[in-house]
């Protein structure tokens, strides 16, 4: 089923940037840095620390929109069922179907 498949393949793919995200964000922590000479603290920040909070959210997303593939999926599919209704012909007697407009035991209408 394509859209069972698709939901399988969009949680893979959020898993996938969410630890991505996680390590970006990890790595991306601020570190201070202590001046020798001033005395001060400068924090350094990494531009992968946004990164890592974009790959979170569009991991979060990838995630509930495969769950939600993922389960519509189980509801369309609803099996039909139709019934070929046989009846007999009155000149032959032979059984034909009833949207038949003609016998195929003795051709009559």
């Amino acid at each position: 089923n394509p859209g069972k498949i698709s939901g399988i393949i969009s949680i893979a793919i959020g898993i996938i940037l969410e630890i991505g995200g996680v390590l970006a964000y990890i790595w991306g922590i601020p570190e201070s840095e202590t001046s020798f000479w001033y005395g001060t603290t400068h924090y350094m920040t990494y531009p992968f620390r946004e990164m890592g909070t974009w790959f979170l959210a569009t991991g979060f997303i990838a995630i509930i929109l495969g769950i939600i593939l993922y389960v519509s999926q189980q509801h369309i599919q609803k099996q039909v069922i139709v019934e070929n209704v046989k009846v007999r012909c009155q000149y032959c007697g032979s059984l034909m179907d009833e949207s038949d407009n003609q016998c195929p035991g003795c051709g009559a209408r």
